[in-house]
């Protein structure tokens, strides 16, 4: 009985190990999403200083990650900046959420359409 929880212990660590290789294979980059943190605000600190120190370094990597241009980025900081302060989410800032928005968190969607597709085919051709 011990043999058979050990082996199922190993074969479940063995799993979810393959599971995590496999997803850091098909999003292998996190810098997005870990730059995209700081626009949570509930992870903002209360200390005023502290705050408006935040968060700067993530927004311009964000902005070069999505090739946004200099002068946009500029803007993006500055609305970014103010939005700290306390004041509304600045037209600038509105397209970078809205951007973020769009992108897709896994490739489930896609795989669906590609199935969806195939199955499109599959009828067309049997007619």
């Amino acid at each position: 009985m011990l043999l058979m929880r050990l082996h199922f212990s190993h074969c479940m660590l063995n799993f979810f190990t393959a599971l995590n290789d496999s997803i850091c294979q098909r999003f292998p980059s996190t810098a997005l999403l870990k730059a995209a943190g700081v626009l949570d605000q509930t992870v903002w600190p209360s200390d005023p200083l502290q705050r408006a120190l935040l968060g700067e370094a993530e927004i311009a990597n964000l902005c070069n990650e999505l090739s946004i241009e200099s002068a946009e980025a500029a803007n993006i900081l500055l609305d970014f900046a103010m939005h700290k302060k306390g004041h509304a989410v600045g037209k600038h800032l509105v397209k970078l959420l809205c951007t973020l928005h769009i992108l897709p968190i896994s490739s489930a969607a896609c795989e669906r359409d590609f199935s969806q597709l195939n199955l499109h085919q599959t009828v067309d051709q049997s007619m």
